[in-house]
């Protein structure tokens, strides 16, 4: 904790003379090329797969035509940018400033899917009155 709490220290002094911020003053690595193309993959996996927006863009493009649904597919696409650039700038200067996190949400995000695959495999055991009628043998 004494760590972390020394490196912001140290950054924020080294900004009190500079106009404007910079992130990376520590010579933390950037985001390469592939690290920006996964995310914009997972952006687009989540944009193209079906949702609320999908029945939404249907209703319009039957409402108010072709023309109507092209400016709200360019605008829902603009808005899921400004989205996912807002996450990813906001989880950067996050972790910049406090890297044991890093490990928390490692740790976090593992005991999550733990227990999701407790509830899974529970109530995979666990059979409804109707299938158990259904796999009933009876004379």
């Amino acid at each position: 904790m004494k760590f972390a709490y020394g490196k912001i220290n140290n950054i924020i002094s080294k900004q009190k003379d500079a106009k404007h911020v910079n992130f990376y003053q520590s010579g933390e690595q950037k985001l390469t090329f592939m690290t920006w193309f996964l995310l914009a993959s997972a952006c687009l996996a989540g944009a193209a797969s079906p949702g609320p927006s999908i029945a939404l863009l249907s209703k319009t493009v039957l409402d108010g035509g072709r023309r109507a649904g092209v400016v709200f597919a360019l605008a829902h696409g603009l808005g899921i940018f400004f989205y996912a650039f807002l996450v990813a700038f906001g989880l950067s200067v996050t972790l910049s400033f406090i890297p044991f996190l890093v490990d928390f949400l490692t740790v976090a995000g593992l005991v999550f899917l733990l227990w999701l695959a407790y509830i899974m495999f529970r109530s995979s055991l666990a059979l409804s009155d109707t299938d158990q009628q259904k796999f009933q043998i009876s004379n």
